[in-house]
């Protein structure tokens, strides 16, 4: 393999460096709220978790845990999706995240000092001689967090289903302990500012609880954006390609490799979804990951196995792997036509090959009619006794390996497919080709059913990209898509023109290497094609952007290209008759690629923690989109902002009203302190004293029946982004909670 070519060393180390700056960036800004979707996954990856306990226990509960009805009862759960990312959740979270859980009844028995550990799992840990810390409350404004909590320590005696029993250490102070154990609720300020939002929790000692139970959860994704990141880079440094096409032309220099890397987390949506336990940065990743190593394996049998197991493993991760042979395939059929490795045979005499034409193509419409596969197999079987023959090259040895291990390491990988395996499969499949559709918001337009407007993918990737990353997209697919037939006046990117629909079986007079001309083919269909599958009539549109962010990564390496040529048209007299630049057109393609990376990151650091609100000058940002009438958000995620303000207001045990808030993410809020343990989940305004409300077009219903149940009409708390409204929170005035609501 190429990689390990000396000359790639500096590529690799710098790599490095990015998945490492990428994963600290990512975890380090991870304080944005829960998304709806993700509030199922954190109890899905925990039950798997708890199966997986009962396995590694062995012996009777290894056997239990294997029987059909386990694993069927066990793995029905969020079925619709493939459970690699639920598994990595739930073993990251088992590894690195700290639990936090209540305790209660600090006692005496026997000359030992007892204290009662609740809320507990399977896979919660707090196992029998488990070193424990209690804490003392947290009160509303401090951090969420144990630092500078601990009162007491113990040890694990005894280990129930639900609780656990500790014994305090020699020293502890029990009348000290119940003293300062107060229950969650209000303190005694009338402000709300000594409102306890938990009351004394334990939290396992172990070295590697480095994280919240959230952030482990997160973890995963953060880093397989990480990881795209670092392929990116090496991608556009076409470290994946033989060594005579990467130091060719087609390769972009460090500055511009680094600027469709680094651009990947300027891009505010992807940026937000690298931080959701969700599934869509690592199928991202793995997609981009087993095309450029599929590519590689056209040519070089090193790489065949390795794209077939990144296949299965983004089978594995989420239904998109299931359609990317389709491009890879025609891929393969327009670079095999494109360098004339497919020929078409037909019969010299005119009369024969007219006539017997003409028979096949009646023939196949009439069967047609009867069946399209009839028609399909009568027109094949026509032009062959015609003479009309295709010569096709060979069939890449990579399809054949990927059709084998993929869907083998599907079936390994995912204990639902152990037992009924084509029924499980086929119900997964079918799920995917009859979703429900969610509604999205397009210029004033709630789309609830199809057909959606063909335009609405392609505008939503145009109007979510920072302009200084949007706009080189088109440079790049001008600079290397042009036919070649077609002139421009220079200078414009006359130098960097890579052409690739050239026909030649060999490098050409400038040096582009048949692997170079396919690699820019593949960037090209790579990019399309998510975008195109989602646009078109009858797909379920049901979560914005995310659905078609395959192709951004490619994307970004044509507009790096786009850069690329216009740096080298610009300053083409600071180059030498080789092409090389001089130590001036260097810094200036540093300048320049820093020049469009700073606004877009800005864009990013003031939204990151509402990526979907995003909105570029095409549309007059964010407050321009939200007159247009675009969707602003999507499942509950800005409830975080508003918890502080729940958390002081609040009646103690007051039920509140989530909005687009699910249960897990609420139980979540609760387990990390993020809100009060007191208060009580509703899922309707009826009967609750406090209520989220996030603002969206197609949520105007939820917005009048809370009116209608609270009786007044202006929401007491809001939070913004540039104008705009996100959250609102809504207290039930004292006087409506004896009136009868209004019709």
């Amino acid at each position: 393999m190429s990689l390990h070519q000396p000359s790639r060393g500096p590529d690799l180390l710098i790599a490095i460096v990015l998945f490492c700056a990428a994963l600290y960036t990512l975890v380090r800004s991870n304080d944005m709220g829960f998304m709806r979707d993700e509030a199922f996954y954190f109890g899905h990856a925990e039950t798997y978790q708890n199966w997986f306990v009962r396995l590694e226990k062995g012996e009777e509960d290894r056997e239990k845990a294997l029987r059909r009805t386990e694993i069927l009862d066990t793995w029905h759960h969020n079925s619709e999706h493939p459970p690699l990312n639920k598994i990595l959740f739930g073993y990251s979270w088992r590894a690195l995240g700290r639990k936090l859980r209540p305790v209660e009844r600090p006692r005496e028995l026997r000359g030992d000092k007892l204290i009662d550990i609740g809320e507990l799992g399977p896979a919660h840990g707090f196992d029998v001689d488990a070193q424990v810390a209690i804490l003392a409350p947290q009160v509303v404004g401090q951090p969420a967090s144990p630092n500078g909590r601990q009162l007491v320590v113990g040890t694990v005696t005894e280990r129930g289903d639900r609780t656990a029993t500790v014994r305090l250490s020699a020293d502890a102070d029990l009348a000290k302990l119940k003293a300062a154990c107060l229950p969650p609720g209000p303190g005694d300020a009338d402000d709300g500012s000594r409102n306890r939002r938990t009351g004394c929790e334990a939290v396992e000692r172990r070295t590697l609880y480095v994280m919240s139970e959230s952030a482990a959860m997160r973890f995963p994704g953060a880093v397989f954006g990480a990881l795209l990141v670092a392929l990116i880079y090496l991608a556009g440094r076409m470290a994946f390609c033989g060594p005579m096409t990467a130091g060719g032309p087609g390769q972009l220099r460090r500055p511009f490799a680094l600027l469709a890397a680094v651009g990947y987390l300027c891009l505010p949506q992807p940026f937000w979804h690298a931080h959701l336990c969700a599934f869509d940065t690592t199928i991202v990743a793995l997609l981009f990951a087993t095309t450029v190593v599929w590519h590689r394996a056209l040519v070089s049998r090193g790489w065949i196995w390795l794209a077939a197991v990144l296949w299965g493993f983004a089978l594995l991760a989420k239904h998109n792997a299931l359609f990317l042979p389709i491009p890879l395939i025609l891929h393969w059929l327009l670079n095999a036509t494109l360098e004339r490795r497919i020929v078409l045979y037909w019969p010299a005499a005119p009369l024969r090959l007219l006539g017997g034409v003409a028979l096949s193509v009646g023939a196949a419409v009439a069967l047609a009619m009867v069946h399209p596969l009839l028609g399909v197999g009568a027109l094949f079987i026509g032009l062959a006794v015609t003479g009309v023959t295709l010569e096709l090259p060979a069939v890449p040895g990579v399809f054949f390996a990927m059709l084998a291990v993929g869907p083998l390491l599907l079936v390994a990988g995912w204990p639902l497919l152990w037992v009924d395996t084509f029924d499980n499969l086929l119900r997964w499949i079918e799920f995917h080709l009859h979703h429900e559709h969610y509604t999205q918001v397009w210029f004033g337009k709630v789309l609830a059913y199809p057909p959606f407007p063909p335009q609405f993918a392609w505008g939503m990737t145009a109007f979510t990209w920072p302009l200084t990353l949007l706009v080189p997209v088109g440079l790049g697919l001008l600079a290397l898509y042009l036919p070649r037939g077609l002139r421009i006046p220079p200078p414009v990117l006359q130098i960097e023109r890579f052409d690739a629909w050239l026909f030649a079986d060999r490098a050409d007079a400038a040096g582009r290497t048949p692997e170079q001309r396919s690699w820019q083919r593949l960037l090209l269909l790579s990019a399309i094609w998510p975008i195109a599958l989602i646009s078109m009539p009858g797909t379920p549109i049901f979560g914005g952007t995310k659905h078609w962010m395959p192709a951004f990564p490619f994307l970004l390496l044509i507009g790096a290209h786009g850069v690329q040529a216009v740096w080298r048209t610009v300053l083409w007299r600071w180059h030498d008759v080789l092409g090389q630049p001089t130590g001036m057109a260097r810094l200036a393609a540093w300048g320049l690629a820093v020049l469009l990376i700073v606004p877009a990151a800005l864009d990013t650091r003031a939204t990151y923690k509402h990526g979907a609100a995003y909105y570029n000058e095409l549309v007059g940002g964010i407050p321009g989109a939200a007159e247009r009438g675009m969707q602003r958000q999507f499942w509950g995620g800005s409830t975080r902002e508003g918890l502080e303000e729940v958390n002081r207001v609040a009646p103690a045990n007051a039920m509140v009203y989530m909005h687009k808030s699910a249960w897990g993410a609420f139980e979540m809020y609760q387990r990390e302190g993020w809100l009060r343990r007191d208060l009580r989940y509703g899922g309707s305004p009826d009967g609750s004293a406090v209520a989220f409300y996030h603002h969206q077009k197609d949520h105007d219903d939820y917005q009048t029946d809370l009116m209608r149940d609270y009786r007044h009409f202006v929401p007491d708390w809001q939070y913004a982004l540039d104008g705009v409204p996100i959250l609102s929170v809504h207290r039930r005035p004292v006087a409506s909670r004896a009136t009868a609501p209004l019709p």
